[in-house]
């Protein structure tokens, strides 16, 4: 239901919403991070994130997170290890303030769902097991300059994997609107 009302959002004319700000109301923020896992060791954790983000206004953006966590551990002294993968479908809401034109802090909120998969090999187990799906819910702080972004977000997984994230990316689209001469 929630991803079918972002897209119907996403289906409005520009001129209905965010016509009349000063930036361009349609972007793909495209980001890589680094987990820290709450109450599990972890030696590799890797987080990249694709989030197409739609703007009411110059400040309210609605947008999509499609993420996917890995969580790798490896044992020293065998070749056996243990994967978690985590892939959250998440919309999001988020506040920006627009303190310049290239400098644009943002607050953001996100409810959705979270699938993980534990993975196993090594010389008793080696078959895929435990796919679940929960609900859960992210706050994320951070700031846009020009196309380089950076946020902090923690996830809270009902029943799951507890993990806050740090990340840095690029933004495809979107920036300021340029007049004609």
């Amino acid at each position: 239901m929630t991803v079918c009302g972002l897209a119907a959002i996403l289906a409005i004319p520009q001129f209905a919403f965010a016509g009349g700000g000063r930036f361009k109301p349609f972007k793909i923020i495209a980001s890589l991070g680094y987990l820290m896992p709450e109450n599990i060791e972890i030696k590799y954790p890797l987080d990249y994130q694709l989030e197409p983000k739609f703007a009411i206004n110059d400040n309210i953006w609605l947008g999509l997170r499609l993420e996917t966590a890995i969580m790798v551990q490896r044992s020293i002294f065998a070749d056996d290890y243990q994967a978690l993968g985590i892939f959250s479908i998440v919309p999001f809401f988020d506040y920006s303030i627009v303190a310049s034109e290239k400098f644009r802090p943002f607050l953001g909120f996100g409810f959705g769902t979270y699938t993980s998969r534990l993975f196993f090999d090594g010389p008793d187990v080696a078959a895929d097991n435990f796919v679940i799906t929960n609900t859960g819910f992210c706050p994320r702080i951070g700031f846009e300059y020009n196309t380089f972004n950076i946020s902090v977000e923690h996830n809270f997984v009902k029943n799951g994997i507890e993990y806050s994230a740090v990340k840095a990316g690029f933004t495809i689209g979107g920036g300021l609107k340029r007049g004609r001469n």
